[in-house]
């Protein structure tokens, strides 16, 4: 299911377990944009309501997966973790170079909007980032029994290579049998090297004009630096050094959350024999939003899918840079289950600096998550007309609406 919260991400996935009563949760990403139009308490109060609805007082999450640690991908994970029992969550590893510089970016986009009253690093993204210890920051935010487990880019993981690969006694508590005892996650963690080439230089030259010129140390250290700078409150240069790091990151990455490290997860199995099918069980209607500006009325797709398919995987992306990393995601990581994909969702809210002109070859829904009015115009025109003008399937916009929801059924194929 891909859920209604706005401009951020909520997906979940539900097995029945024939051997118990208890149903087998998973849940990709778990978070709305709080500071954007409207009330940030309204906002959260309503992703704190759609997690209720979907999850029972004390329900077992077997497994989270975070596709990286900006607020409209994690903001909701408190409320999760007070409302159900997490078993594991997984999220992306990450270099102290690369959180320095997502700290640092998040911490200057929260003094230059609220005017250098709120660093954001009593947030849930700012006190995760705070230091290198990732996984026990995120325990101890949550204050759960959750095992949390960092996935290493590519082959740089002690549980396998290319990230990890969950399945059996690794991803079901219980045992599965039947249909779905094939049944796999597959995770890897894909580094945006040129996100990082591109902000270095420019950060350095910031540091030798506000750091003394003290910038012979290691540039995680000039980074770190930066940040201290920033959040010390009797720093007469303060705002000055604010204005010119968001410079640098919205001159560099175009004004975009800065993210160094993507978990893409994929669901399914191989199912070659056709045993399983899916099929669409909401939205009782496809819309797309026209102009690249969802806040305008949706109007029914001219182009949909009208099939159930025995594709059952699905392909979930956070903010992946799929426009830089195609081959690392098809060719390097998924080639092998490509063809099983029937479900994608379409990285970084439809933005056009993500997007993949080959997402248009695959034959399988599209999903886009994103706010009805938000500043950044999401999904991007330059994505729709994509879609428009190769008279493919347009995708499916999961917003704030409750319509909106998206969600399919995998159930055994009858024969004969």
């Amino acid at each position: 299911m891909f859920l209604p919260v706005g401009q951020g991400a909520f997906y979940c996935e539900r097995f029945k377990c024939s051997c118990s009563d208890r149903t087998m949760n998973f849940v990709y990403d778990c978070g709305v944009l709080l500071r954007d139009c409207g009330s940030p308490d309204v906002k959260l109060k309503w992703l704190e309501n759609v997690i209720d609805s979907v999850f029972r007082e004390g329900e077992t999450i077997d497994a989270v997966f975070i596709s990286h640690l900006h607020e409209d991908h994690i903001s909701g994970l408190r409320h999760l973790a007070r409302r159900c029992s997490i078993r594991k969550i997984y999220l992306p590893s990450l270099d102290q170079e690369s959180r320095l510089l997502m700290l640092l970016n998040y911490v200057t986009k929260n003094l230059k909007s609220t005017n250098c009253n709120n660093d954001g690093m009593d947030d849930l993204t700012g006190q995760v980032l705070a230091s290198d210890d990732l996984s026990g920051n995120l325990q101890r935010q949550l204050n759960a029994d959750a095992q949390v487990i960092p996935v290493r880019e590519h082959g740089d993981s002690n549980e396998g290579a290319k990230g990890l690969e969950l399945r059996g006694s690794g991803l079901f508590k219980e045992n599965v049998e039947g249909l779905f005892s094939d049944w796999k996650y597959k995770l890897f963690c894909i580094k945006d090297d040129n996100a990082v080439r591109k902000v270095r230089t420019d950060l350095l030259a910031v540091a030798r004009k506000y750091l003394d010129g003290k910038v012979d140390g290691d540039f995680p250290e000039v980074v770190a630096e930066l940040v201290r700078r920033v959040c010390n409150h009797d720093n007469t240069h303060r705002q000055d050094i604010v204005d010119e790091i968001c410079k640098v990151y919205q001159d560099t990455i175009g004004g975009a959350h800065f993210n160094t490290h993507s978990l893409v997860v994929y669901s399914g199995c191989d199912n070659s024999n056709g045993a399983l099918n899916v099929k669409m069980c909401c939205p009782l209607f496809v819309t797309c939003l026209p102009n690249g500006c969802i806040n305008l009325p949706p109007y029914r797709s001219p182009y949909c899918f009208p099939y159930s398919s025995n594709k059952v995987g699905c392909l979930y992306t956070g903010d992946f840079n799929a426009k830089d990393y195609w081959s690392d995601l098809h060719d390097s990581n998924c080639k092998k289950e490509w063809n099983t994909i029937g479900c994608v969702q379409i990285p970084h809210h439809g933005s056009n600096g993500s997007y993949h002109d080959d997402f248009l070859e695959m034959e399988a829904w599209h999903v886009i998550s994103a706010g009805l009015g938000n500043k950044y115009k999401h999904p991007s025109l330059g994505v729709l007309e994509r879609y428009y003008n190769g008279k493919k399937p347009f995708p499916i916009v999961v917003t704030q609406e409750p319509r909106s929801i998206a969600g399919w059924h995998i159930y055994p194929k009858k024969h004969g």
